[in-house]
């Protein structure tokens, strides 16, 4: 395990967020935002990390910081192509971390650098999230699936999926050696 001799201070809370115009629903914006933010806040988890610490397995796990973040990208992926109820995009489908992918609880790929990972979350918001929930009229809107049965349970998921696998995510980082500080933005 890697020792770091000092926490990273990493990227402040932020509960303000900037929200676009130009979406058709407001609300849509509005999720548009937080889930910008939640993925801001995962990578400046990991932008600093070397690739030694983006595939280290958690102890009694399979789970790597390369394999939750890609999963969290697809996963967003994946329910932007059933919201708009379309094919997740190539561009998606052809990165060099999403084609690694693997399973749960199988022995995960060599993903990285952290810099690719994020190239990857970033692509899956411009090709999927933003252009699926700028022409969102209704969040109501009924999906096929039994749990997530509108398009505002989908969008509520997303927000959790963020949130829990960040958890993961700084606990993994944790583990390999590397402590990273949560702070709050200063007041506006």
């Amino acid at each position: 395990m890697h020792q770091s001799r000092e926490p990273r201070t990493g990227r402040p809370r932020r509960y303000t967020l900037t929200v676009s115009p130009d979406f058709r629903n407001p609300e849509a914006a509005e999720y548009a935002a937080a889930l910008g933010e939640l993925r801001e806040r995962v990578y400046d988890q990991i932008v600093d990390l070397p690739e030694e610490a983006i595939n280290f397995a958690a102890p009694g796990t399979t789970l790597s910081i390369g394999w939750l973040a890609t999963h969290m990208a697809l996963g967003e992926a994946n329910w932007m192509s059933r919201t708009a109820k379309a094919a997740v995009p190539a561009s998606i489908l052809s990165h060099p971390d999403a084609r690694l992918f693997t399973p749960y609880g199988t022995a995960p790929a060599t993903f990285g650098p952290a810099a690719r990972l994020i190239e990857l979350g970033r692509l899956v918001e411009s090709d999927a999230t933003l252009p699926t929930l700028m022409t969102l009229e209704d969040l109501e809107r009924r999906t096929s699936h039994s749990a997530l049965t509108s398009v505002r349970k989908v969008l509520a998921h997303l927000l959790w999926h963020w949130s829990f696998h960040s958890g993961h995510v700084g606990l993994i980082r944790l583990q390999w050696g590397s402590e990273y500080d949560w702070t709050f933005a200063p007041a506006p």
